[in-house]
């Protein structure tokens, strides 16, 4: 008997953390990753190095159990906890996975079964894309104005086609977090999970064009 469990929520494309230049004082917003899931991170870092190192660690930690798979086998002595084994011949469920925990039984009729939970193992980002935004203390520029969710949108596409910029999509959820949120619980959503769920209708106040 198995289980098996894939999720969306609680795991990430991409990871933010704020930054501040030793040298100038300035305030800067680093990026690691990308998409529309980004895990906004409240940690300090007193360089892009140490900013990237923490973010793409979080990314990685937070994704890590996005997968997971457990089950009861006839008794194997190469399963042990903290190894990776491969499972294959069982459709979507094939693939690496880290044994998290492995139980060993013996049956009244004396065969030994073994019980296991375990993580699939997936990308983990290692060297990864990082963006460096200053954070000016008072943005200036022409409002982009205002924009209405069609089908198909993504903040990321979004903020492409609106401000020439697919990288500011977090600044378009981050000035509609409230709206974007209860649209979502609305449409039954637990969460947007960090603007992934956009709905047709809603209307997005766009920020400043750069």
């Amino acid at each position: 008997m198995y289980t098996y469990k894939s999720k969306l929520e609680g795991t990430y494309t991409g990871a933010k953390i704020a930054y501040v230049d030793p040298g100038t004082g300035e305030n800067h917003m680093v990026t690691v990753g990308g998409g529309c899931r980004i895990k906004e991170i409240n940690e300090e870092a007193d360089s892009v190095a140490d900013a990237q190192r923490k973010a793409v660690s979080a990314l990685n930690n937070a994704n890590k159990g996005d997968t997971t798979f457990s089950g009861t086998v006839k008794a194997k002595r190469e399963l042990i906890a903290s190894r990776c084994v491969s499972i294959s011949g069982l459709g979507v469920m094939d693939g690496i996975y880290y044994l998290d925990k492995v139980v060993t039984k013996v049956g009244g009729s004396g065969a030994s079964v073994q019980s296991f939970d375990a993580h699939r193992v997936g990308y983990r980002m290692d060297n990864s894309t990082v963006l460096i935004d200053e954070q000016p203390d008072n943005a200036e520029g022409e409002s982009a104005g205002d924009y209405t969710v069609v089908r198909g949108d993504t903040l990321w596409k979004i903020a492409e086609k609106m401000l020439d910029a697919p990288t500011r999509y977090a600044e378009i959820y981050d000035l509609n977090k409230e709206v974007i949120e209860s649209v979502a619980g609305e449409r039954g959503k637990k969460n947007s999970s960090n603007g992934h769920w956009i709905f047709p209708g809603t209307v997005l106040q766009l920020p400043n064009l750069e």
